[in-house]
């Protein structure tokens, strides 16, 4: 599916027959929607006919979120595909949901059960020929990592070269197909039902996204473009080889390595900081200084090899940034690190931010941030990702219209940061290689 087909008219002859075809699946997302909506409507009546106080209505929404987070977990990994890829989506998205929300859907990052090969063979042989098996010596058919759209089998050229082939999941451009029109119908159905956020704008940038990454011309080009960048030392590129790349099937060359997790599990210490360290520093320069970053920073895009150098792994979506955009995300983390909450509301309002007041950085929300970021006067380090996060929710509890932008950079850093956080380093933007590394740009 095109990106244009996406903002093709929503009721037609065509529209409906997918509709049809995928009846199933869009009758179990249509029930989870309506048993979503009464258990809410349930808890609203509840609170008004007990007069609950505000702790008390808290605390019966809180059960709600939970028993509804559960019910969408249940959706998405139900029905895979695009449905997987909306709850990890919707998993990092603190502005939008509560926190019950991104802990149910969290998992969804990690569950994805593998294809067999059997069911990948005939679309290898149409991307790659009738003889694609000749084009290898060896093909391991057990995969080496599973996702929502692919997954990648470890093969050796007849060369004798190590190669990573990633095989899109036959049929889930058909099922995106039909599962574009459902999400259509439901953002515009549901759109004044949840005022505070934007769902027509959420779900078409989520569709694009989804489209770019089920195109993989594109990530052989991510790959290319993403590997001529200068990195800091130590973040490495995989190189792709081109001919035996196509729309549906990515090959690169086969890193030696540890996945992230697998090696922070058997280091500690300074080698496990300098390791993520390596990842935010690499993170800030991509956001910071080139101004395109890798979009999906999950654990298991990392891979480490025997020289501690870190591997930055699927190109399925590039967030990018203008310069513009580039240079106001820079102030904001300067901002945080010097504590000026002032300097905070004039670069978000300069950012596009909508909504915005002062009252927001005073008082009780401002202690509230500053008790979960480590921003005090006592020489604390901010922890920026934590700050994002609350800010995030800051703006979905009053309703501040968020750029589309500051979501998908932000995205990455609560991402990143909280991986830093899980084994308690700190997220250091003065750590000398931030410091140093706009000087090897030049």
């Amino acid at each position: 599916m095109s990106i244009k087909e996406l903002d093709s008219p929503l009721i037609n002859f065509n529209s409906l027959h997918k509709l049809w075809a995928g009846r199933k699946r869009s009758a179990h997302a249509v029930m989870t929607v309506i048993k979503i909506d009464a258990a809410y409507r349930k808890t609203a009546k509840k609170v008004v006919a007990l007069s609950c106080s505000l702790a008390e209505s808290q605390k019966l929404y809180k059960k709600t979120h939970e028993e509804n987070a559960q019910r969408l977990y249940d959706l998405c990994h139900d029905n895979g595909g695009s449905w997987a890829k909306f709850g990890q989506f919707l998993s990092a998205r603190p502005d939008l949901l509560p926190r019950e929300y991104i802990k149910a859907l969290e998992p969804l990052q990690n569950d994805i059960s593998p294809t067999p090969f059997a069911e990948l063979e005939p679309l290898l042989t149409d991307q790659l020929g009738g003889d694609w098996r000749e084009l290898f010596s060896k093909v391991n058919e057990e995969p080496i990592a599973t996702a929502s759209i692919g997954q990648v089998h470890k093969a050796t050229l007849k060369d004798g070269r190590k190669v990573a082939v990633k095989i899109q999941l036959p049929h889930i451009k058909k099922l995106f197909s039909q599962d574009v029109i459902l999400f259509r119908i439901l953002a515009k159905l549901l759109s004044n039902r949840i005022p505070q956020i934007d769902l027509s704008n959420m779900v078409g940038y989520l569709l694009k996204t989804i489209s770019e990454e089920l195109d993989f011309t594109n990530e052989a080009s991510n790959i290319t473009a993403f590997g001529k960048l200068h990195h800091i030392p130590g973040v490495k590129v995989p190189t792709l080889i081109a001919e035996l790349s196509t729309e549906k099937v990515i090959t690169t060359e086969w890193i030696q390595g540890v996945r992230l997790v697998d090696y922070l599990k058997r280091t500690f210490g300074d080698k496990q900081k300098k390791i993520l360290y390596l990842l935010q520093n690499s993170y800030m320069q991509q956001a910071m200084w080139h101004g395109i970053y890798q979009g999906d920073p999950h654990p298991g895009n990392f891979l480490v090899d025997r020289d501690a150098n870190l591997h930055i792994l699927d190109y399925g979506y590039m967030g990018r940034l203008t310069p513009t955009e580039t240079a106001n995300f820079s102030r904001l983390i300067m901002v945080i690190t010097q504590n000026s909450h002032e300097d905070m509301l004039t670069v978000l309002n300069d950012s596009g931010f909508e909504g915005l007041t002062e009252e927001m950085f005073q008082g009780k929300s401002l202690t509230m941030i500053e008790s979960m970021s480590g921003m005090n006067r006592s020489g604390g380090g901010a922890q920026i990702d934590v700050v994002i996060s609350a800010l995030l929710e800051q703006f979905r509890e009053n309703r501040i219209t968020v750029p589309d932008y500051f979501i998908s950079v932000g995205r990455v850093f609560i991402t990143v940061g909280g991986l830093l956080r899980t084994y308690d380093v700190p997220f250091n933007i003065m750590s000398n290689e931030i410091v140093t590394f706009g000087k090897t740009e030049r």
